[in-house]
């Protein structure tokens, strides 16, 4: 009997951290970009077609797809190693250079939110400063 009591109260306590907990605030047009990056990432003209034809928040899409190409892009196992490393940081900045100009801040904008606490997949934090030197190197 105290063990059934004690097995009810963990579960209650554990119940409630799940229906009280905040969850971590991503909004809809930004993970909408993320998921249409998952199946249409490749082809980056139709992905901003997309984009274009909606009538949801067109930054926040945008935002959304630079989040997803990270972590499409750099969620490899073997990221570490400098020859995929390179490999995948030249694979984001072609995809990138396909986008319009007028959506490059946005886009870089996804990518770092990539990196913040609480989104996944986790992604090496090291590769941020990679990315930054590639920008300003860029421009």
């Amino acid at each position: 009997m105290l063990w059934n009591t004690m097995f009810l109260a963990v579960g209650i306590y554990g119940s409630s951290i799940l229906f009280f907990q905040e969850p971590y605030p991503v909004n809809a047009d930004k993970a909408g970009g993320w998921a249409l990056t998952f199946k249409y990432g490749h082809h980056p003209e139709k992905l901003y077609g997309f984009v274009m034809a909606s009538d949801r928040n067109k930054e926040d899409l945008v935002q959304g797809i630079g989040w997803g190409m990270s972590a499409e892009i750099f969620s490899t196992k073997n990221i570490n190693e400098p020859a995929i490393r390179k490999q995948q940081l030249d694979k984001l900045f072609s995809l990138l250079a396909r986008y319009p100009d007028e959506e490059q801040e946005n886009l870089v904008k996804g990518i770092y939110f990539a990196f913040d606490e609480g989104i996944t997949p986790v992604l090496n934090s090291s590769l941020q400063d990679d990315i930054t030197s590639r920008i300003y190197r860029a421009n």
